[in-house]
Formats: C-alpha cells, sequence, structure tokens
C-alpha cells in the first residue's frame, strides 16, 4: 500500500516506511511477509514459545504488531504484541490444551492490510497426575484406620477440581490380621481434560499389640510362710487367650519369712514372647 518509487537503485515504499535494495531484475512486493516458528511437541503445562519473524523483501520489519491464534479453535492467544528491531515478535505460553493446534500469526502495520503467516502444526502431550494411597499404621486388634489418597502433578493452576471421579484406597488386611506391611491400593474410575492420571500404591503397618504381666498383690503375717506368688497377663484381643504366649510369666519378692511387717514390691517377670 501507499506510493513506491525507484531511485538509485532502491525501492522506497511509504505505505512500510522499508527501503529494499535492488540488484538487476528484482521482484519488488509491498506486502510484508510473515513466518512463524514454534515446537512441533509440547506437554500441558510446559512454556510453548512462537516466533513470527516480518520482512519485506528480505528485510526485517522493525514497525508493526502481531497476534497469534490458534486457527484449530479460532481462539486469539495474544494480540498486539509489538515487533523489535529484528522484525520478531515472540508469544510464550502455557495455555494450549493437549491435543493438536495449528498455530498461526499475523501481522499489522496500517495502512498495510494484515497477513495471515505460514502455521505451526504443534502436538500437545498430557500432563501426568499421580493418584497415591497414603501410608497408614494401626496395631493388631484394632479398627481399620481411614485409607485415604493424594492427588499431585496439577499444572497451569488447576484444582482437584477438574477431576471427576473419586480416587480410592483399598486394602486387603482387617483388624484380624497378623501384624505386619499390607498393601493400600490406590484406584478409583478418573476422567480429568488434559492430564493421563497414574496410580502408586502405599503401605498399612500393623503393629504387634500389648500384653502386659501384672504381678497380683499378696499378703502374709510376720513369721508366716510366704503366699504363693502369681501374675496374670491381660490386654489380649481377637479373641486370643494365653495359650499363644511362650514362656512362663513370674512373680518373685525379695521379703522372706523373717522379714519385719510392712510393705514389699512383687516383682513381675519372665522371659515371654507371644505371636502379634
Amino acid at each position: 500500500s501507499g506510493n513506491a518509487t525507484i531511485a538509485d537503485n532502491t525501492l522506497n515504499v511509504s505505505g512500510s516506511q522499508q527501503q529494499v535494495p535492488l540488484a538487476g531484475n528484482a521482484t519488488v512486493s509491498t506486502t510484508p511477509v510473515v513466518q512463524l516458528t514454534g515446537p512441533v511437541s509440547t506437554t500441558y503445562g510446559q512454556l510453548a514459545t512462537f516466533t513470527a519473524t516480518t520482512t519485506l523483501n528480505g528485510v526485517p520489519v522493525t514497525s508493526g504488531t502481531v497476534g497469534f491464534v490458534d486457527s484449530t479453535t479460532g481462539v486469539w492467544l495474544a494480540t498486539n504484541i509489538a515487533v523489535d528491531s529484528n522484525g520478531r515478535a515472540s508469544l510464550a505460553t502455557t495455555s494450549l490444551a493437549s491435543g493438536s493446534h495449528a498455530i498461526g500469526a499475523q501481522f499489522t502495520n496500517p495502512p498495510a492490510s494484515a497477513i495471515v503467516s505460514n502455521t505451526v502444526s504443534t502436538t500437545v502431550a498430557k500432563a501426568a497426575l499421580t493418584v497415591t494411597a497414603n501410608n497408614a499404621a494401626m496395631v493388631y486388634g484394632a479398627a481399620l484406620p481411614a485409607l485415604t489418597t493424594t492427588i499431585t502433578g496439577f499444572v497451569n493452576g488447576d484444582l482437584q477440581s477438574v477431576v471427576s471421579g473419586t480416587p480410592t484406597a483399598t486394602t486387603t488386611a482387617t483388624s484380624r490380621s497378623p501384624a505386619g506391611y499390607y498393601v493400600i491400593t490406590a484406584g478409583g474410575t478418573l476422567t480429568v481434560a488434559n492430564y493421563t492420571v497414574n496410580f502408586v500404591n502405599g503401605a498399612l503397618t500393623i503393629g504387634i499389640a500389648t500384653l502386659t504381666v501384672t504381678a497380683n498383690s499378696a499378703a502374709t503375717t510376720y513369721g508366716g510362710p510366704l503366699p504363693a506368688l502369681t501374675a496374670t497377663i491381660s490386654g489380649f484381643v481377637n479373641g486370643d487367650t494365653k495359650s499363644l504366649v511362650t514362656g512362663t510369666p513370674t512373680a518373685t519378692t525379695s521379703a522372706t519369712q523373717s522379714s519385719p511387717a510392712r510393705s514389699y514390691a512383687i516383682t513381675a517377670g519372665g522371659t515371654l514372647s507371644a505371636t502379634n
């Protein structure tokens, strides 16, 4: 657009304010050309940079603006980005959804007409979410704790509200399961736009319960024989009995038949073991 004149082997284009050297028989254009570069592939949430370079007859255009459009959806990603001294304007974005996109650029420098560049085909892969079953612990014979999960990997400011469905955490262990380690399985039918979903299992630790060996109190009189000293075992769960106990509890005291009248400790002891 504008008036073009040739003088001293130089083309002066008043509409775009460009000077183009001429050599021999040259084809002279007054229409700027926009070339666009960008990534062929990226991942949702990662930064993708597209650069438009505007030239006129091979010379950078140093004034004007560029807009970037997603031709697949018709959505403008940015408008009115000024070109620099090299005729370049860039857009860095993380907003592209997963899938295939055809990105184009449009240069405007009034009164020149807007020119749409070549497009760049970009494939955006889904990001990865991880559903992790949280570790938990309990004691043999106790009720199972609440089993929970944690979802990680959100990008672009996304929250758990983008997840359709509810994650689950399950285990084969029960309150009657022996002490040990059991898998907590993460699962659920989840749908999340722009994400794939991975599951990571956790562990349930069932610790041993505690038995208490109590020396039973006893009494005698000064000079009389010592009574039989006994002990009681308590703390069994799940219907278990002292038949599970290996070894015999003991009850001993420092008092003798000749000890003065007063209270003496009866010490509970023994080398004992019991499953769970």
